[in-house]
């Protein structure tokens, strides 16, 4: 039976099930942990399918992920984009880590941040696995005065070979994927 891979964005909160959200004391809301900084995040889980069945635990997590600060606005962003961070690996542990919170961490808190906003790209496939294909999504990360709001994109399945395309692009590739926003948190106070 063939594998699939599907990305499931989710507005439940997954940091205290995560390794990176567990050292957080407080939760205030389903996207954004307090403890050491502030953990901005969207809540995702990726699915293995084989058939119905989730085998997802039987593979060690292959994810990589790119760092933009765009300009504040609204839409999808991509134009006026400056890269932060290449491509970089999300999962050094080699281990099944398919529940994820992609955010981004702010050492000092967001309250009293200046508006600014992020996106972060990920492609996530099964470690050693290429027949599985891979997917694409995004999150965006905004603060404004006082408050913050956290954008997830739908995923994108495709040929693992992509990767070495979409690792080439010098751009954000948000336009091209097609992907849509499916779970927006809204702007929430940020105290």
């Amino acid at each position: 039976m063939e594998l699939t891979i599907e990305y499931i964005p989710t507005e439940t909160d997954l940091a205290r099930d995560t390794v990176k959200g567990r050292g957080y004391a407080a939760y205030p809301s389903h996207f954004l942990a307090v403890g050491p900084g502030a953990l901005l995040h969207g809540n995702s889980i990726t699915a293995i399918q084989k058939g119905t069945d989730d085998v997802a635990g039987n593979y060690k997590t292959w994810r990589r992920w790119r760092i933009w600060k765009v300009p504040v606005g609204d839409g999808i962003p991509s134009a006026g984009a400056k890269l932060e961070s290449r491509w970089a690996d999300d999962n050094v542990s080699k281990q099944p880590n398919w529940m994820d919170v992609p955010g981004f961490i702010y050492a000092g808190g967001i309250a009293g941040l200046p508006a600014e906003r992020r996106l972060l790209e990920f492609v996530v496939a099964a470690e050693g696995h290429p027949a599985i294909g891979a997917v694409y999504f995004f999150v965006v990360l905004n603060i404004g005065v006082g408050q913050y709001r956290v954008q997830m994109s739908d995923g994108k399945s495709m040929p693992f070979a992509d990767w070495a395309k979409i690792s080439a692009t010098t751009a954000p590739w948000t336009g091209a994927s097609g992907c849509k926003i499916v779970v927006d948190s809204r702007w929430l106070p940020a105290s």
